[in-house]
């Protein structure tokens, strides 16, 4: 495996011992050991990953350096309400209960008058297919 030498083994080893993120750790510790000739497979049984992750994280360190190995913002799920959709639902609930509101749901066997946050969110957010357009 080729590793461009944005930094010495003797410097990601001391970036390695000194990095407190776990995850951030690990990817710097296969970019130090690739830098000391290791395999992709030899190092992948050595952390517990795939031997196409310890790659990736090889191929971003040589494209990146360090700043390659950083996780990425915007991973994961897109979230359940746009913007306005959450100041809206902020707004109603800062609002109360209103005459004409649908009557929460009451829990059985309880003296609770029930939860009406999910009620207003069908109010605010009507059904969609889907998210993305």
């Amino acid at each position: 495996m080729t590793v461009v030498e944005h930094h010495s083994v003797e410097e990601l080893q001391t970036f390695f011992q000194r990095e407190r993120e776990a995850r951030l750790a690990k990817r710097i510790w296969i970019v130090w050991q690739a830098r000391l000739r290791h395999t992709a497979p030899e190092i992948a049984k050595g952390i517990g990953m795939s031997r196409r992750a310890v790659q990736e994280w090889t191929r971003r360190y040589n494209t990146g350096g360090l700043a390659g190995l950083q996780t990425r913002s915007g991973q994961g799920r897109d979230p359940l309400l746009s913007e306005e959709e959450r100041q809206a639902v902020a707004k109603r609930l800062e609002d109360g209960p209103q005459a004409g509101d649908p009557q929460p749901f009451a829990r059985p066997n309880t003296n609770t008058s029930g939860c009406w946050v999910p009620r207003v969110l069908k109010l605010v957010r009507p059904k969609r297919s889907s998210r993305r357009s």
